[in-house]
């Protein structure tokens, strides 16, 4: 099994954890060519911060965690971290920032590896508000 498949599998699952209310649990299970993956995900919002958290497994038994939050820390600012471990223990995080104004969103973030090596990403997501 090669990493970055369960990784895949693991945003992928990442889709049935939805948008966080209070508490909530979402299951799911994606089906590829290399097999059945399945996703438990969990997680809820209180004090400003929406989490959440979950385990997606492979065919072969390996299994990836992933952990994610955001803050509200101003009015259209957040911030967000999280990290993903994957099957033989390593460890992938991220932070970030996002600013949101007339229609448009700007994210700026860090990926960081667990060789030390990091990533810097940026995008941005433009709507028309009704």
């Amino acid at each position: 099994m090669q990493l970055p498949n369960l990784l895949l599998a693991a945003v992928l699952c990442g889709v049935f954890a939805g948008p966080a209310s209070a508490h909530w649990t979402r299951s799911g299970s994606v089906t590829t060519p290399r097999g059945v993956y399945t996703g438990n995900f969990s997680g809820g919002c209180a004090g400003g911060t929406c989490s959440r958290q979950g385990t997606v497994t492979g065919p072969y038994g390996y299994s990836a965690s992933r952990y994610g939050s955001v803050t509200r820390t101003a009015p259209g600012q957040y911030s967000s971290t999280g990290s993903a471990t994957g099957p033989y223990g390593g460890v992938w995080s991220r932070t970030g920032s996002t600013s949101c104004a007339g229609g448009t969103c700007n994210h700026t973030g860090t990926i960081t590896g667990p060789n030390g090596g990091s990533v810097d990403t940026q995008g941005s997501a433009t709507w028309t508000p009704r």
